[in-house]
Order: C-alpha cells, then structure tokens, then sequence
C-alpha cells in the first residue's frame, strides 16, 4: 500500500527534477506504464522494510505460538477460577488466544500497537488482538474491573494501591505492575475502589 500510495509522488519529483544523468523518459509507454515501472522499483523494496520495522513482533507472536503445549490446549478455565466468573464470549474471545497455564485470574490488560498483552496472576502474555474488544468483553463477565487509561484495563480486586508520583496517579498492581491512571478516569476509579471496601 505505501508503495502504490508513493508511485505518483516519485514519478511527478522525477519530472520535476530530472536527473540529468538518468536515461530520457520513454514517452512511448504512457503514463500508466510509467507508473507500472515506478512502482515495480518501489514495491520490493517498501514490503522489505515493511518487515524489517515488524520482525520483533512477528517473532514474539511466533515464540508465543510455539510455547503453547497440548496441556495448554486442555480446560480452559482451571479449577482455582470458578467457571461462573467467565462468560461464554469471553471464552470465544481474547482468552481463548491466552495460553490456559497463565490461568484466567484476569489481573490487567495492556495495549502495545495491535497487540494486547493480558497479565494474571500466573504470568502474561502478548496476543494479536484489540484493546477496546478485549475491554469490552471484561465488561460482559463478572469480574469487576474498568479502563484507567487510553492502553490500560485493570481488575478492580487486584488493585493493590493507588500511588502519587508527582502530578501522576499510578495504580499498583501485583508483581510489581504499574499503570498510569489518565486524569478522566481517577474519580471512577476511587469511587470504584471505594464501593468495594465498603
């Protein structure tokens, strides 16, 4: 897609600026020849930087599929979970992708670029999914819990505290988890830290 998008800004800087040493333009081909041309030259080059800037993600997707074992492929929802906390959607969803030995004890969710990197209380890992259908999918169980920043989601009951860090409101999780609370979600979510001590 870069590559078709680039083709006719290359070929109208070509005209613009001729490069003297360069063969004259083959006025014989056309316009739609000419961009074929300019785009062949592009198009190689655009899908090898395209996977050059993606190989971290791309291994790490493929290191997570090869981690996951037949054991991790067995129940879904381990006996220390009650099934009744997880909806049948949810199971459809983004913790089907997560590998069962981390658990279901949903802790956080975290968005990095497309992906989302779910932690419980067993470990985390990193998914090919989107943030906001995994929120609201949270929204659809019974575990309580709420957005806190554009990239993060947490468990309302794992929350270990909530920390001042100059202007910044970070929300403390368990095994060392720290997220930033966006300004917009602080009052919910003392109301909501609240309403479960009470």
């Amino acid at each position: 897609m870069g590559a078709l998008a680039f083709t006719p800004i290359a070929l109208g800087l070509d005209q613009l600026f001729p490069d003297l040493d360069a063969d004259p333009v083959d006025g014989s081909v056309g316009v739609l020849g000419m961009l074929g041309e300019e785009f062949a030259g592009f198009l190689v080059p655009f899908i090898g930087s395209w996977f050059l800037l993606n190989a971290p993600k791309l291994m790490e997707s493929g290191k997570l599929a090869a981690t996951t074992t037949q054991e991790d492929h067995a129940a879904l929802v381990p006996i220390s979970e009650p099934a009744s906390t997880l909806s049948a959607a949810i199971l459809d969803g983004f913790l089907d992708r997560v590998p069962p030995r981390l658990g279901r004890t949903i802790v956080a969710l975290s968005a990095e670029l497309h992906y989302l990197r779910v932690h419980t209380t067993l470990g985390e890992a990193l998914i090919l999914y989107s943030f906001g259908q995994a929120v609201i999918e949270m929204d659809g169980t019974d575990i309580a819990g709420m957005q806190i920043h554009r990239s993060h989601w947490v468990a309302l009951k794992q929350v270990v505290a909530l920390e001042k860090e100059g202007e910044r409101l970070i929300c403390v999780m368990p095994g060392s988890l720290r997220f930033p609370v966006s300004r917009p979600y602080r009052p919910a979510l003392r109301a909501a830290l609240r309403g479960l001590l009470e």
